[in-house]
């Protein structure tokens, strides 16, 4: 094992760990234009989020497992595709959304 310069090495970690202070300590806070607080903006987001198609379909897809793992017993070839179908779905709808916001 080779020897060590620990005086060195403390003495490195010691300027690293300076350097985040610094620059966190530096940092500013983002101001949220329209919002009062961050809690507003934070339930206003979580809003945005349930009530979107991709949110929506997950949500089902993650039902139907729950369920169907408590006692719905579909059979697992059906789940498989209603899972497949619900992950096409999101994908396309995020390509969708991604193809909306590079415009």
């Amino acid at each position: 094992m080779p020897d060590r310069d620990y005086p060195a090495a403390t003495e490195q970690l010691f300027h690293i760990e300076s350097f985040i202070l610094k620059t966190l300590s530096t940092a500013r806070p983002q101001t949220v234009p329209n919002a009062s607080s961050w809690g507003e903006l934070m339930w206003k987001l979580i809003g945005e989020i349930l009530t979107s198609k991709k949110a929506i379909a997950t949500m089902a897809g993650v039902l139907i497992v729950a369920t169907n793992k408590i006692g719905l017993q579909l059979p697992e070839e059906a789940v498989t595709q209603i899972i497949g179908a619900i992950a096409a779905y999101v994908v396309s709808q995020g390509l969708a959304d991604f193809g909306k916001t590079a415009k």
